[in-house]
């Protein structure tokens, strides 16, 4: 595999290099693996003479054109031209790049966009755009599903439909499987922008982390999947995802064990075997570490949260009915 130009722009076909692509069959596992969470999404009708600038936000965020033209400027300063069927893709954290939304000035529609924040990851450890440098930009075409699950998202949201949160969660998945998709054809750079895409071996070994973490998985397991050496496996996963295969193991052990305390009475000797560990005092002090909290406390937590009054939501339709919007829109500027 050629190595990757982590450096290209966003959204713009290189034809002076081959992608390094992900396989069908490699991908399809991977896609499996993601979770989306805390996903939401509101439409935004903007006219000549205005602008938008989101507020910063830890999380990931989406724009979709519905209809109109306009452009799309980071804040490197970068111009990217958006237009009906256009998704971008802006990836969370200090190095996200927060843009400005700027219409055609003059266009004969207005520029009607859906917006949405999420986090997407991997067992809850790793970002699917972690180490993503850029805004992602895909243009889909008419009689694609992007838009219908997008506009079912934004019709969950509108109302108070019982397991409304987990709906647009899903909705927000199905995008990105969709973009997800692209990455076997799109000439867009964006492609080696994705850590988990970058390196398919490296994938193969990631996918079985996620999916069965409390396996026996070994360094040595885990180059075996992805037919590499040792020392070849360690220094591309270290590449791909910043840290050691066993620190990311690690962690997905961890919330894997997390979870069953939080949803079962599985007792805690169990919990610690079905996350890797033989000694019930190794999981103790590994969940310690990194919870801060023996399980058996975090499990008496999680039950003391769960049923406390629930007076305390009693208010949350009236106050989600009259919050302000997650994306600022600017009129003072005359584009």
């Amino acid at each position: 595999m050629r190595p990757s130009n982590r450096h290209a722009s966003s959204g713009i076909p290189d034809g002076d290099r081959a992608i390094a692509r992900i396989s069908a069959a490699d991908l399809a596992p991977l896609m499996g693996a993601l979770e989306v969470q805390q996903g939401c999404v509101e439409e935004h009708t903007f006219r000549s003479g205005q602008w938008h600038s989101p507020t910063k936000t830890s999380k990931a965020c989406l724009y979709y054109v519905v209809s109109g033209r306009g452009t799309l400027t980071t804040e490197k300063g970068d111009s990217i031209p958006i237009a009906a069927q256009t998704l971008v893709v802006v990836p969370p954290g200090a190095r996200a790049q927060r843009p400005a939304i700027h219409p055609d000035v003059g266009g004969s529609s207005d520029l009607r966009l859906i917006c949405g924040e999420f986090q997407a990851t991997f067992g809850e450890v790793v970002d699917l755009f972690s180490g993503s440098p850029a805004a992602i930009v895909e243009r889909f075409e008419d009689g694609d599903a992007l838009h219908n699950q997008l506009r079912l998202a934004l019709e969950e949201m509108r109302h108070e439909h019982p397991g409304r949160t987990v709906m647009v969660a899903l909705l927000i998945k199905h995008a990105l499987l969709l973009l997800l998709r692209r990455a076997l054809t799109s000439p867009a750079a964006w492609v080696e922008q994705i850590a988990a895409l970058r390196d398919p071996r490296i994938s193969r070994a990631f996918v079985e982390m996620t999916k069965r973490p409390g396996a026996a998985h070994s360094v040595e397991s885990l180059a075996s999947a992805a037919c590499l050496s040792r020392s070849g496996f360690m220094a591309r996963f270290c590449d791909v995802f910043g840290r050691a295969p066993m620190s990311v193991l690690r962690d997905l052990r961890m919330r894997q064990a997390a979870q069953q305390l939080r949803t079962t009475s599985t007792p805690i000797g169990l919990i610690g075997r079905a996350a890797g560990y033989s000694n019930n005092g190794g999981f103790i002090r590994a969940f310690r570490r990194s919870y801060g909290v023996e399980p058996r406390e975090y499990r008496e937590q999680s039950l003391a949260s769960r049923d406390a009054p629930a007076a305390r939501t009693s208010g949350t339709s009236a106050a989600r009915t009259n919050s302000p919007s997650r994306f600022t829109v600017s009129e003072t500027l005359e584009v």
